[in-house]
């Protein structure tokens, strides 16, 4: 029954420690008592050079959205929903199914997640392939906006993010309701 309270000040912790009398300047380990380095580390070039998909000509594209999800036909009608809604946003939308360019499927998928803006992945029932694409998604800097036919049980990896969830009847692909995650 007891409550802990955590909170980040923009106070020197050890100086009003002292001040307070809770701790005698010898007690202070000499490590924290070094100034804090006024410049951040540099930032960390990390170039992104797959070995299993070949880059794609041109560069990403900042009106498309890559579709992940099954294909299957039960998938339909949920694609045609985010479609349409992507057209209201005046962006364009794709699922890479319905893409032949390369003699892979996995490169035209990586091809399309590399020059989309966005991915909307449909993770009900947790599919491996879109598990994946996913990751290649996460891998390439692109948002990735996470949505699933009902609450359920989620992969490590992503259960810590939010999840809409809807119901996949004509009702439910209008409203989602805010009781899943």
């Amino acid at each position: 029954m007891n409550r802990t309270h955590w909170a980040v000040k923009d106070v020197d912790l050890l100086d009003v420690l002292q001040r307070a009398g809770l701790l005698a300047k010898d007690e202070i380990p000499p490590a924290l008592l070094a100034p804090a380095s006024p410049t951040p580390p540099p930032a960390v070039n990390l170039p992104v050079q797959p070995t299993v998909f070949a880059i794609p000509a041109g560069t990403p594209r900042h009106d498309l959205v890559a579709v992940m999800m099954p294909f299957a036909a039960e998938f339909d009608a949920i694609y045609a929903t985010i479609e349409e809604a992507c057209r209201t946003a005046k962006l364009a939308c794709e699922r890479s199914d319905k893409i032949w360019e390369e003699s892979t499927i996995i490169q035209d998928v990586f091809n399309l997640i590399y020059r989309s803006r966005i991915v909307v992945a449909d993770v009900t029932d947790n599919n491996p392939n879109v598990l994946y694409e996913v990751g290649i998604a996460h891998t390439l800097g692109r948002p990735v906006v996470p949505i699933a036919q009902a609450p359920a049980s989620r992969p490590f990896d992503i259960a810590h993010h939010r999840i809409p969830g809807y119901v996949p009847d004509a009702k439910g692909l209008i409203a989602i309701p805010d009781n899943f995650a």
